[in-house]
């Protein structure tokens, strides 16, 4: 707010987005934590994880800032004021993570040092009577806490989702056939989508923000039932100049405009215009006009002065219908001239019926508008040459122009952005590509599913493909991370690296899930907006498609490319060397705070 960014009910979605990417980081955190000897001081045992997790939480940290903070360049206001808000939130995230969340880990593994249940650290000291205490060296060898009351540890450092991709997924899915069958399956459905995204149209999002249980809903279903063949009015709008000089201008827009192909029939009561009641009026006599006016055989007004009184008595007598549609200068003296005027018409109905809804046509809106945009500015006998048109629709109807563009240039930079972050940071041109790649994938899919679940392109659903690219970046970017600080044969780090972030990344993306999944049944009232249901569904959508297929997707996809183009023994991993970036001598490796590259030189490493 204080940046002057707008607050738009779009907002109200924010603290779902920074849980999602929030609870990841968390899980990563906590996952090395549990991977560091327990046999050591507690300080030393959250400063080394942190300084291992901290390097792919700030990688995936900074990249989702980079992506929001560039579209805050949109030309869509509500996208612009989302991604300010969100790039500033995620760096606050990035702080509270590896400060706040940390301090709450480091008290976490006090308690567990001290045999403490979970459910009652500070009451239960020495044992409850609801819940058996076991002390730390009687647990089982990998157990990370002995005392979780509702989820007792497994077998597996990291836990049963680590057991089940290490154990059972990983050594299925770096078997060559069943690689190639992931990859022909993830090809295939996202080679669907492609197709499906081709043909996505572009929709009003101003109706999904009433809820399904309004009355306004209901009474718009019943207009277009009823009326949905009816066309669109519209203003031709003239400001300043001499009204009196151009009256033939003025009482031929009726035929002017009745030769437009996407205007109703202007001789009927579709068109309405106070110039051509006036110069009935003229023709009519002193007695219909209230003043006496001479005029020619056409019917137009001779004299100025009688013209501007004789208008003013008529908007106030027999044409005080027309009274709002006429602005003077002066309105105690009409002698200074019309201010402004307006005159009414109608375009005809381009809407299209979409599963029993009249939906408008985006494309002939577009060519709608600006003909007549065109047509009337080319007018040259108006008063002041300066005539336009407008109708309140033109507001739906110019984002309908520029929306496509918006949706495929604000996620172009992110993916671009997405690309750049992760090339530097990874310090790996070919995980850098593969992340992208997967990016792609995941937003080409979110697109074609769009469409088959009969969605739009829409103001709407440009904010959430943003917030898209910003939550699937996160599972890529922390499996690549964590598989390059593996060892051992191709086969083996792609086993290890499932093994160890897989479980965070797939507990990660059920949280998000989960969340997403409550908000899709909300029907809560929202400041600023009656009701946003349907595109809380939208939301709920999107990220059942980064979470679900996300999280398994990119496993299998890493398994297969790291099995067949990272090679054991490559020169960035075998003959690893720190290189140390300036003030971070003292850095231990992976600190969040000063990067430290473990590669050989130069600064890529290319195979």
């Amino acid at each position: 707010m204080y940046c002057q960014f707008i607050y738009t009910p779009v907002m109200s979605v924010l603290p779902f987005v920074l849980l999602g990417i929030g609870v990841d980081d968390s899980f990563v955190i906590m996952n090395a934590l549990d991977r560091v000897d327990k046999n050591l001081p507690i300080p030393e045992r959250i400063a080394k994880a942190i300084a291992h997790a901290g390097a792919s939480v700030m990688v995936t940290s900074l990249t989702d800032f980079v992506a929001f903070a560039i579209s805050v360049s949109s030309g869509l206001p509500a996208l612009s004021a989302f991604c300010m808000y969100a790039a500033f939130s995620i760096i606050v995230l990035f702080f509270l993570q590896i400060t706040l969340f940390g301090a709450f880990a480091a008290l976490d593994a006090r308690r567990v040092a001290a045999n403490r249940i979970d459910c009652c650290p500070c009451l239960c000291r020495r044992g409850c009577p609801c819940c058996r205490i076991v002390a730390l060296e009687d647990g089982k060898v990998y157990e990370k806490d002995p005392n979780q009351m509702c989820f007792p540890a497994s077998g597996h450092v990291g836990g049963r989702f680590g057991y089940l991709l290490e154990k059972k997924i990983a050594p299925v899915l770096v078997k060559t056939p069943v690689a190639l069958a992931v990859v022909a399956v993830a090809l295939g459905f996202s080679g669907l989508c492609a197709w499906q995204a081709s043909v996505l149209p572009v929709e009003d999002a101003s109706g999904k923000f009433i809820p399904d249980d309004s009355y306004a809903l209901a009474s718009l279903e019943k207009q277009d039932e009823y009326f949905g063949d009816q066309g669109q009015s519209v203003y031709i709008v003239t400001q300043g100049g001499d009204y009196f000089a151009t009256q033939s201008g003025l009482t031929s827009i009726r035929a002017r405009l009745g030769s437009l192909w996407y205007i109703q029939d202007t001789a009927g009561d579709k068109f309405d215009s106070w110039a051509d009641s006036f110069q009935g009026a003229i023709r009519a006599g002193s007695t219909v006009v209230g003043a006496n006016v001479s005029f020619n055989s056409m019917g137009h007004a001779t004299n100025q002065v009688e013209y501007y009184a004789g208008l003013k008595a008529w908007l106030g007598g027999a044409g005080k219908s027309y009274a709002k549609d006429v602005k003077w200068v002066d309105d105690s003296n009409p002698q200074k001239g019309v201010a402004s005027s307006r005159m009414s018409a109608e375009f005809k109905s381009y809407k299209r019926d979409v599963n029993g809804k009249l939906i408008q046509d985006a494309d002939k809106a577009i060519e709608i508008m600006d003909g007549l945009r065109d047509t009337v500015s080319s007018w040259t006998d108006m008063p002041g040459a300066d005539a336009f048109p407008y109708t309140f629709q033109f507001l739906s109807w110019e984002v309908f122009r520029i929306i496509k563009k918006e949706l495929l240039v604000n996620v172009g930079m992110c993916l671009a952005a997405v690309f750049f972050i992760t090339l530097i940071l990874l310090a790996h041109p070919w995980t850098a590509f593969l992340v992208f790649a997967i990016v792609v994938m995941v937003i080409v899919d979110v697109l074609g599913c769009m469409n088959m679940w009969g969605l739009a392109i829409d103001n709407v659903s440009v904010i959430q493909l943003v917030i898209s690219v910003g939550l699937s970046v996160d599972y890529a970017a922390h499996v690549a991370h964590c598989f390059m600080t593996k060892a051992g044969t191709r086969q083996e780090r792609v086993i290890d690296t499932l093994g160890d972030v897989g479980s965070a990344v797939m507990k990660g993306g059920a949280s998000t899930f989960l969340a997403m999944h409550l908000a899709s049944r909300c029907c809560h009232h929202i400041p600023l907006c009656s009701n946003i249901l349907i595109w809380l569904l939208q939301l709920f959508s999107f990220v059942a498609i980064i979470s679900l297929y996300g999280a398994w997707e990119r496993c299998a996809w890493f398994s297969w490319f790291f099995s067949s183009h990272v090679r054991h023994g490559s020169p960035c991993l075998s003959r690893v060397r720190p290189v140390v970036l300036p003030l971070a001598a003292s850095a231990p490796v992976g600190s969040p705070l000063f990067i430290r590259l473990q590669m050989s030189s130069p600064l890529f490493c290319y195979h």
